[in-house]
């Protein structure tokens, strides 16, 4: 009988060995805003620094931060240390919401806890008990998690996979904590506190306390008539060779489930690595790794781990039938096996005690490599059945041929190539200050715990392929610029692509680019969205402002081909909220606060930007933002409740929401009327309409100045759906849109091509004043002055246009036939 895995995870990211594991979360203490904690554990033998670790619950990342007396307040409990990031070997470290001193400080931690904080005021931007918990180190490396979200390097998505039921709620007052810390984050090691105040920070996991048993009864007296019993003795013992059996129906040899050393306990040796096919004929989703269970009775696999040189991944659930195998698919597990060069790949039960260990070199396409009678030997795949010994070549051949090759034989020697899903594309240099030839470059950084060889792998624009082909080492946590002499890749100012491929000819990431200036640079900021920086940093960490404009860390459009979008959720009712009376209220609130307002939707979502949309009522109007872009369909006028935190980014005031369900349609309200005012600061949030001269423009942004001299900013945004319309400076124009306030500066954004009026001078005519009127500006060109000049420019434009039509697809043919590789990406990017 074939198992398979039994539920499709994402791929995972390979978790750090430093030891340090979450071991306790509270996300629902009495006192919301202050009491929530993550205890952490260094399980390791050595000290490690938490400096510049973040943890995220996939709507916030919180950066790590010692405890200082003299900001955050002396802490309540003398005995804890502060001040330090340092973790010792064995110690325990709680990372506490700064404004902790300001609530219950209900807690009672033991002496020498290191005690944490985080950068801002609000830990994980608000807990909740359906959140799950990543924690990074300062290489955004995965180091442990709570409650199994998809493990990925882009916080946004550490979500909850939504395959078991961690994270869950313990009730108000409880912590979740985790049973042992050397065993894997699965739903059966996590439990509610026993512990009577409802939380143990500072303090490993202990299981309540049973209350004495009362004692028992004296035996009653038996009485005199019965000579077979005697008072207090014990029955005679039979004869061993007359005695009844009295466990019929329980099995002598049955082992302790809890004992490591029995044939059934979990961590037996008893499974075994059977088979792999790294190289199958077609798709690389077929690979597989075989288990095959050697002993006599099953094995609970649960938190047992696979691992490669490059990735790991943990089973949630499963069970290795005795003398059966389990097989585990590459689209499961994300576990990509090198095709060429070595590979190793081990089994660890959940205490990380290494079971088994394979070794190869090299593979054929369409043969598994797998165990037959105490050999490893090329065959035949046998996915879930018995390997099966096929013309073949032996690890011994395998090791003569590799041989043969280092010592010089005719056979030419195979490059070895290296694999990572942690090598991605840094920084852009696009528009150098100079000559471009001599400026632009490609950033790569390696967010890998180990060194990486780039040997094979590629960079593209998709015109110009550049294939490193001698080796290049970049060092773990290390950049590499690969400049334009050395590339011959000419990347475009606007509206350029760069990919980054792998030796498997695999598109790891690809980041469109847009906008900028020059001697600007388009870099990945700290949490994996991309924005523009006025400091380039070749060969360097990226200095990028930790909150992005949405203008511009939407300008990029990075995907990782074994990434996916996590589930939305809502987390309206987790906990209390507040109702303002209306909008103007909000203002009053701290940032932190849950709301719950009404308005009508003056911006739609998608209009201004992709990020966030505006609501108005009669008293103001407020920014409802979204990081994901998580919005429902709605229409201008639409009546709706939102569900969300007060926030704030770059001195502007917002309401963030997580999911699409925390802003519900309830009606349609009326039209709302844009106010006629240019002290666009009063106004921040709501419909404005000014009226004046367009005195400067770019391609987006306006200076438009009003009849009073005022001068008015119109801005649009390159992560919405509007763009400038093609007008002169000097001409009169009516814009209409939201006001945003941003680092103290209105500025105001039109929602669409309708929002944009401009007066058009007639010409004069004798014996009648000048009069002017008003028309849309919808298209990117003013209206032609002759009616024939459409059908005059038809008469040139489309010959021309089927001249051009006819060369284009001539050199696509001759670019076809002469350039493969680019043919194989266009043929990639179809597929995808």
């Amino acid at each position: 009988m074939v198992l398979a895995a039994v539920c499709l995870l994402l791929p995972r990211m390979s978790l750090a060995e430093s030891g340090v594991v979450i071991t306790e979360v509270m996300a629902n203490p009495v006192s919301e805003d202050q009491d929530e904690f993550i205890e952490l554990y260094n399980a390791s033998g050595a000290a490690v620094d938490l400096a510049g670790w973040q943890v995220t619950d996939g709507d916030a990342l919180d950066t790590i931060v010692a405890w200082d007396p003299a900001m955050h307040g002396v802490f309540t409990d003398p005995d804890a240390v502060t001040g330090t990031t340092v973790l010792a070997a064995r110690q325990l470290a709680v990372v506490f919401d700064s404004e902790y001193l300001a609530g219950e400080k209900p807690y009672d931690v033991p002496a020498g806890t290191v005690v944490l904080t985080i950068a801002n005021t609000t830990l994980g931007n608000g807990l909740t008990s359906t959140d799950p918990i990543t924690l990074y180190d300062a290489s955004r490396v995965i180091v442990s998690t709570y409650g199994t979200p998809v493990l990925s390097d882009d916080w946004h998505l550490a979500d909850d996979n939504g395959l078991d039921g961690i994270p869950f709620d313990p009730g108000n007052g409880l912590s979740v904590e985790r049973v042992d810390a050397a065993l894997a984050d699965v739903e059966s090691n996590w439990v509610e506190s026993p512990a009577e105040s409802g939380a143990t920070p500072g303090a490993l996991y202990q299981p309540a306390v049973a209350p004495d048993e009362p004692d028992e009864p004296d035996e009653p007296e038996v009485p005199e008539d019965n000579p077979d019993e005697k008072e207090h003795d014990q029955p005679d013992v039979p004869d061993e060779d007359n005695a009844p059996d009295t466990n019929d129906t329980e099995d002598d040899d049955a082992p302790d489930d809890n004992d490591p050393d029995s044939t059934q306990g979990e961590y037996r040796d008893d499974v075994k690595i059977n088979e792999v096919l790294p190289n199958p004929d077609g798709s690389d989703d077929a690979e597989f790794i075989e288990l095959a269970n050697h002993g006599d009775h099953d094995v609970d696999l649960t938190g047992w781990v696979i691992a490669d040189g490059a990735r790991e991944y943990t089973l949630r659930e499963g069970v290795a039938r005795a003398g059966d195998v389990f097989l585990l698919l590459r689209s499961t597990t994300g576990l990509a096996l090198n095709n060429s060069g070595e590979e190793v790949v081990e089994l660890r039960d959940p205490r990380g005690e290494v079971k088994d260990h394979l070794e190869y070199s090299g593979s054929e396409e369409g043969e598994s490599f797998a165990l037959i009678d105490g050999e490893w030997v090329w065959t035949q795949p046998t996915p879930g059945k018995a390997n099966v010994l096929s013309e073949s070549r032996t690890i011994e051949d395998e090791r003569e041929e590799e041989a043969k090759k280092d010592s010089g034989g005719e056979e030419e020697k195979m490059t070895r190539y290296d694999f990572s899903d942690r090598i991605s594309l840094s920084e852009i240099m696009v528009n150098p200050v100079g000559p471009d030839e001599d400026g632009e470059w490609i950033e790569l950084v390696n967010r890998d715990t180990r060194d990486v060889d780039l040997v094979g792998w590629t960079v593209t624009d998709t015109k110009v392929f550049y294939r490193i082909e001698e080796s290049l080492v970049i060092r773990k946590g290390r950049w590499v610029a690969l400049e334009r002499s050395q590339t011959g890749i000419a990347l475009n100012n606007s509206k350029e692509t760069v990919y980054l491929i792998d030796p498997n000819n695999r598109i790891l990431e690809g980041v469109f680019v847009d906008g900028g200036h020059e001697g600007q640079s388009f870099a990945r900021g700290e949490d994996a969205g991309w924005a523009w920086t006025d400091e380039p940093t070749k060969n360097a960490a990226n200095v990028v402002s930790v909150e992005e404009d949405e203008e511009t860390a939407s300008a990029a459009t990075s995907v990782r081909s074994e990434r996916s979008s996590s589930a939305s959720k809502s987390k309206s009712g987790v906990k209390a909220a507040v109702r303002p009376a209306s909008i103007a209220d909000l203002r009053d609130l701290t940032k932190g606060t849950k709301v719950t307002f009404e308005g009508v939707v003056i911006a739609e979502p998608g209009t201004v930007s992709s990020q966030f949309l505006f609501v108005q009522d009669e008293t103001a109007g407020i920014q409802v933002y979204s990081q994901k872009g998580a919005f429902p369909e709605l229409a201008l006028g639409t009546n709706v409740e939102v569900n969300g935190t007060i926030s704030t980014s770059t001195q502007e005031f917002r309401v963030n929401v997580s999911s699409a369900e925390d802003i519900v349609a309830v009606g349609t309200g009326e039209t709302t009327q844009p106010k006629d005012d240019s002290s666009l600061e009063d106004h921040d949030g709501e419909l404005v309409s000014v009226a004046g001269e367009l005195t400067s423009k770019t391609a987006t942004s306006w200076k438009v100045t009003i009849d009073d001299g005022d001068e008015v900013t119109v801005k649009f945004l390159s992560s919405g759906s509007v763009e400038a319309p093609k007008l002169v400076e000097g001409q009169r124009v009516t814009v209409t849109g939201v006001v945003r306030v941003k680092k103290k500066t209105a500025e105001l954004l039109p929602r669409s091509a309708e929002d944009i009026v401009v007066e058009k001078s007639e010409p004069v005519v004798a014996g009648a004043q000048d009069k002017a009127e008003t028309e849309v500006i919808n298209a990117a060109t003013s209206t032609p002055s002759s009616p024939w000049l459409p059908v005059l420019a038809a008469g040139y434009i489309l010959p021309l246009g089927a001249l051009l039509y006819l060369y284009k697809m001539r050199v696509h043919k001759k670019q076809k036939n002469q350039n493969p590789e680019e043919n194989w990406l266009i043929e990639m990017e179809k597929k995808s």
